[in-house]
């Protein structure tokens, strides 16, 4: 997980497997964003179970298109 801010501040959170889809983007009161490898990806500007951690996001069932993610993603690498 790629984050810029620092613990606390967070500004955006990027996750992805080996620089390969699946991607998850979030810039917190922005928007979310999943990106499954196939298709267009799936965005929304008002995500519902999205909770700003000190050091990641929580998911709690949220919908983006057909995937619905769910749990603490925690970021491991910060930049500004």
């Amino acid at each position: 997980m790629y984050c810029s801010g620092e613990p606390g501040e967070l500004r955006h959170l990027l996750g992805k497997t080996n620089h390969r889809t699946p991607l998850v983007k979030v810039v917190p009161g922005e928007f979310a964003m999943v990106e499954l490898g196939h298709g267009r990806p799936y965005k929304s500007s008002a995500p519902t179970g999205v909770s700003v951690e000190k050091d990641g996001i929580t998911f709690a069932g949220t919908e983006l298109g057909n995937a619905t993610l769910e749990g603490t993603v925690t970021c491991t690498r910060w930049q500004d």
